[in-house]
């Protein structure tokens, strides 16, 4: 079976369009720390804990963004 993907906008300073690889079974989407910064979204000092998909657990710089996919609009949350 191949990939699925999807073409979303992602909402920082710059918004950007982006393709991805859609992953159902993942509970965040992150992008790399180049993308973050072509759209201006700055990681907090905040380090979160995220298990990738090889199972290995690091410990990241994260940041809160948005994204829109096929005219749907995620905002982040706010705890």
């Amino acid at each position: 079976m191949g990939h699925v993907h999807v073409d979303a906008t992602i909402r920082g300073r710059r918004p950007a369009s982006v393709r991805f690889v859609v992953d159902t079974g993942a509970t965040y989407s992150l992008i790399s720390a180049d993308l973050a910064k072509r759209v201006g979204i700055e990681a907090g000092p905040v380090r979160d804990r995220v298990r990738l998909a090889s199972g290995r657990t690091v410990r990241l710089p994260t940041a809160l963004g948005g994204i829109r996919i096929e005219g749907r609009e995620a905002a982040p949350r706010r705890s």
